[in-house]
């Protein structure tokens, strides 16, 4: 390769996304080098970039932060014993030194924490790129507009450099929605822009995503490190440490909830309450809030009621249009399929259909919304005759297996843009899990699907779809009886008059038995307690979403790792389990206050608020804090 000076330096996150950049950008024959060997270099790259243009990527995260000894000399141990992956001494150590409960917990320097090339051929990598960034006059950032994607250039930068900081006025950054060649292209002439533009929040914007991302990665470092030493040196108090990497800043929340719902399932005592409702003709409830504890007081209040002046029942209808749903952010895409297999690595599925098979957006979205231009996009490509085949199928088998009186369904591509899907101002920086449709979709595209990729696809493909279905129409009908203004029974009905998108979704409703109101009498029903449930892998993602643990990007993987390694253990109803050999450590932890379920949501809450260097500070201040007081807890425990 000639030492001559590049006029661009494209700078993509991984192997196969710079691949993509390099299709996209470069005419065939233009470019030469080998990617993964350094980077690719090429003229004219299809006009859209002037002058000479150079591709490299990372391969992930280059660097790792260093272990404490290494950063900080009052963390060494006095020997020279081989670690296991904790950091901890093998047979010995810091596993067993509990004085070193006095210098603990971890803190690094947050202004120059150091980090260690990953391996030998990150090493190489990291020269390669270098040798480009040097010849560059400017630099694109082209990894994911997320704190990971940002921290990994700037982290590379640091070690580059020796500081964070980079030149804005020939930096930018390109915002990669989907990897097909027509959306990279889409994306370099519309969406490139400096770090000295202000227009779209933009140098505002990545500078929060940096400190987020850096904050989330210090932070997660201090608390699991700390955090393994103190379940290793309680083991004398704590059950054998068999599972390595237990703990963590969200795995001890994900531990705690686990725990708590085996312990609320298991220890429930089966009790019962006993409810007056209105029984009609054929045997229909109209139901009230009167509740008694016992049943004779339930009898007793139906003989006052025997000898009142009886009403007539009165009916209320309406009808009730009900819209398609919300589009599919990660988690609920995650939820959906989990349904299906809770084991299967859905995370690893869904990146593959988006950066391999080119089917999906980016996945690593908490968005519910699309733009105008994307659902105008998505009016055209929905109405293909591949598209249209796939929805036919579905609704067909749903009908089938139903046993639905006809579709009752139909196609409304004149639909406006609705507020529930479609908002400019709520994409930014990602958009809603959806369809890749920017290139046609081809039978040897949908050929190339595995049944997990398909099902995935699916899943999206039917949810977007159903924007574009008519309406579901109900007939609500409302039966009341007033006997007091303390004292109503009334329940709901419904009779769908038209399933609508249900039926793609396969979601459709009965028709609900409606009550003979030409006579009724007052019963009494018993009502169950109701056992609290397991908790299973659909439930706890939600969870984690509703409760704001950990990020898209990482709440099915971390809890995937915790399956993997044994922590956590699916039984053959699918339900969540605390490893056998944890229970007794994770139940003194939570008695001594050093497992916070609510913890981790509080942190996630302020690293999502972080928009610059002094939030940055605060927020590493504030969860020192929280692990001084946890140390001190431990300390007292052992008599320190």
């Amino acid at each position: 390769m000639a030492t001559k000076d590049i006029d661009w330096l494209v700078i993509a996150e991984k192997d196969t996304q710079g691949q993509d950049i390099v299709k996209a950008l470069f005419d065939k024959g233009s470019a030469s080098g080998i990617l993964n060997k350094g980077g690719v270099i090429g003229h004219n790259a299809s006009s859209i970039l002037d002058g000479t243009v150079a591709v490299t990527r990372f391969s992930g995260h280059l660097y790792s932060l260093l272990w404490p000894e290494d950063q900080d000399s009052k963390y060494s141990r006095k020997s020279e014993d081989v670690l296991d992956e904790f950091g901890f001494k093998v047979g010995g150590g810091w596993k067993d030194d509990r004085d070193m409960l006095d210098v603990f917990p971890i803190r690094l320097n947050e202004r120059q924490p150091k980090y260690k090339i990953k391996g030998a051929n990150q090493n190489g990598l990291a020269k390669n790129m270098s040798a480009l960034f040097k010849r560059a006059k400017k630099v694109i950032i082209a990894t994911d507009p997320d704190p990971e994607g940002e921290m990994i250039y700037r982290i590379w930068l640091y070690n580059h450099k020796g500081d964070w900081g980079f030149d804005k006025n020939n930096t930018y950054r390109v915002k990669l929605g989907s990897l097909d060649k027509k959306s990279i292209q889409k994306a370099f002439r519309e969406t490139l822009l400096p770090f000295t533009e202000t227009k779209g929040r933009l140098a505002e914007f990545y500078q929060g995503l940096f400190y987020r991302g850096l904050a989330r990665s210090i932070a997660d470092y201090e608390y699991g490190l700390t955090f393994n030493l103190y379940g290793s040196a309680t083991s004398n108090k704590l059950s054998s440490d068999k599972v390595k990497g237990a703990w963590g800043r969200v795995k001890n929340t994900l531990l705690a909830w686990v725990l708590d719902a085996e312990k609320a399932h298991d220890n429930f005592v089966a009790t019962s309450s006993y409810r007056v409702d209105v029984r009609t003709a054929n045997g229909v409830l109209l139901k009230s809030n009167q509740i008694f504890e016992k049943k004779d007081d339930a009898l007793k209040f139906i003989d006052q009621l025997s000898g009142s002046n009886q009403q007539v029942i009165e009916r209320f209808s309406d009808r009730n249009s009900v819209t398609p749903p919300t589009l599919f952010s990660r988690a609920e895409l995650l939820r959906v399929l989990t349904k299906h297999s809770a084991k299967t690595d859905w995370g690893a599925v869904i990146q593959s259909n988006y950066e391999i098979k080119k089917v999906l957006t980016y996945p690593r979205t908490d968005s519910v919304h699309i733009s105008n231009e994307q659902f105008d996009l998505l009016k055209v490509a929905l109405q293909e005759p591949v598209i249209i085949d796939m929805i036919n199928q579905q609704l067909d088998m749903v009908e089938q297996k139903g046993g639905y009186d006809g579709l009752s369904v139909s196609f409304n591509f004149e639909r406006e843009a609705n507020k529930k899907w479609v908002d400019d101002e709520k994409v930014f920086p990602h958009f809603a899990l959806v369809p890749e449709f920017s290139e046609p979709l081809t039978e040897t595209k949908l050929d190339a699907l595995n049944s997990d990729e398909m099902r995935a696809f699916k899943a999206s493909l039917f949810q977007t779809f159903a924007m574009f279905l008519s309406d579901a129409i109900d007939m609500v009908h409302k039966y009341r009886l007033v006997l007091s203004d303390d004292l109503v029974f009334e329940s709901s009905f419904k009779v769908p008059e038209h399933q609508g998108w249900r039926m793609l979704l396969n979601d459709c409703i009965k028709t609900d038995t409606l009550p003979d109101i030409s006579s009724y009498d007052f019963v009494v029903t018993e009502v169950p307690a109701k056992q609290p449930s397991y908790l299973t892998v659909p439930s706890i993602i939600s969870r984690m979403k509703s409760k704001n643990v950990g990020t898209s990007a990482t709440r099915d993987a971390i809890l995937l790792q915790m399956l993997d390694k044994g922590v956590l253990y699916l039984d053959k109803k699918s339900a969540l389990h605390v490893n056998k050999d944890l229970v007794s450590s994770v139940e003194l932890l939570i008695a001594n206050g050093w497992l916070d379920a609510d913890l981790t949501s509080v942190w996630q809450k302020q690293l999502d608020d972080i928009g610059g260097a002094d939030a940055f500070v605060e927020f590493l201040n504030k969860t020192r804090s929280d692990l001084v007081d946890l140390n001190n807890k431990v300390k007292q425990a052992f008599g320190k």
